[in-house]
């Protein structure tokens, strides 16, 4: 029969191994990611592994670090952020909407409904941009997020023939700057804006480390907005 000691010393072998296998899931991610990343943000970026923060390390010196240290902490990329290109490219998703928008016919109130929020990183709520963008108006590690909240507006991002509003500026934002800043197109829910129920098509914009683009494709959800759509069509934006 197994001693006391045999079993404990099972028991740490097993959780031994089990580490093991998870730093190397978690290291081989991270590695993953950053190639991704272009040069210029490599080079400028700072890691966060739970509250200690790495400045000035290469990826392999920084996998050394955290490997020493406990699994179940956090790891985070930190961009090194440029809000003149931020603030540049915001705007310019703003106009690429408005043009998309003007050029589609039955958008309803769509146009008018459009809205830009930002917030930092790590913050709950999202703050509106009443106007333009500007570098100074950003806060550190800031997202830029642009939707429209009215309830037929994922039945129009997911026609074929307008190949969506939104959906069209994300592409053509990727495009621009997606060696530069990161993209993303999903669907969100409006209480996350303070605007109770319903779920709206909505691009993000940020730097890397802070954001990770993505693209959802429109369609998901546009038959739960058919029937607000239905109500106005036949109008023009």
């Amino acid at each position: 029969m197994a001693t006391v000691a045999q079993n404990l010393s099972v028991i740490r072998a097993a959780v031994v191994n089990l580490n093991a296998q998870v730093r190397k899931g978690r290291n081989d991610s991270l590695r993953d990611y950053y190639s991704h990343l272009p040069p210029a943000i490599q080079s400028r970026l700072t890691y966060s592994h739970g509250s200690q923060v790495y400045r000035d390390k290469t990826l392999g010196t920084f996998l050394d670090l955290i490997n020493k240290r406990p699994i179940h902490m956090p790891v985070k990329f930190i961009g090194g952020d440029d809000n003149q290109l931020l603030a540049q490219a915001a705007n310019d998703m703003s106009n690429l909407v408005y043009t998309r928008a003007s050029t589609v016919r039955d958008t309803g109130q769509h146009v008018f409904s459009l809205t830009m929020y930002q917030r930092a990183v790590g913050q709950k709520t999202w703050h509106l941009i009443p106007g333009r963008v500007t570098a100074s108006s950003l806060p550190e590690r800031a997202i830029v997020s642009i939707l429209a909240p009215v309830s037929y507006a994922s039945t129009l991002e997911a026609r074929g023939v307008a190949q969506g509003i939104l959906y069209y500026a994300a592409k053509q934002l990727r495009s621009r700057y997606g060696k530069q800043l990161a993209v993303k197109y999903d669907y969100v829910s409006g209480a996350s804006f303070g605007m109770g129920g319903g779920t709206f098509p909505r691009i993000q914009i940020g730097h890397y480390g802070n954001l990770r683009p993505k693209f959802q494709t429109p369609g998901r959800t546009a038959k739960r907005r058919s029937r607000g759509y239905a109500q106005v069509k036949g109008r023009s934006a």
